[in-house]
């Protein structure tokens, strides 16, 4: 496996633990590169995305995964970009919600909050870190859009009790969806 060389001008943006790269080869994927030296959530995000591929899940609202890498930064995960449709990298939900110059209105944000909680039950992709700048609002056309999830999928528990069965999963996703509704009203 060769070696990716990282260019400082490819960065994306930076998490707790991670920052993103475009990949260099390939603009319609990006590289999350560990920085904080605790690879937990790197390789809890493999487990639980390869688990995902394996229920070969629809990927419409949940960033695609496309493995490990190797990079002059260290090891890294691809995956893939999320672009409105005029080729700029989709938005997080906070800065909708806050108007940093992307407004949007109040009636499109709760449909698409509501189809993003029906996805994921639909799907039992159970959020680890259900966070309003770990979802893009990505705009397919002037008029339409859908939130995609780019980070905090998983499942933190130390014994996974939530996925024994679809019930306690689906009451484990209404719990991270209900907290975080009431984060998003504060």
């Amino acid at each position: 496996m060769s070696v990716i060389q990282i260019d400082k001008a490819l960065y994306i943006g930076q998490g707790l633990d991670r920052e993103c790269y475009l990949h260099p080869d390939d603009p319609g994927k990006c590289i999350k590169i560990t920085i904080s030296g605790d690879y937990r959530q790197h390789n809890d995000d493999i487990k639980y995305y390869n688990r995902l591929q394996k229920r070969d899940i629809c990927w419409q609202q949940v960033a695609r995964f496309y493995g490990l890498c190797t990079t002059s930064l260290g090891s890294g995960l691809i995956f893939e970009v999320v672009r409105d449709f005029d080729g700029s990298i989709s938005r997080s939900l906070r800065d909708y919600i806050r108007n940093n110059g992307h407004p949007i209105d109040k009636a499109q944000l709760h449909q698409e909050l509501s189809r993003l909680k029906d996805y994921l039950l639909e799907h039992a992709i159970i959020m680890r870190d259900l966070k309003d700048d770990n979802i893009l609002l990505q705009r397919l056309d002037q008029n339409e859009t859908r939130l995609v999830v780019i980070d905090g999928i998983g499942n933190n528990e130390f014994i996974p009790i939530s996925e024994l069965t679809p019930v306690f999963t689906r009451m484990k996703i209404n719990r991270k969806w209900e907290k975080f509704i009431r984060k998003l009203q504060a």
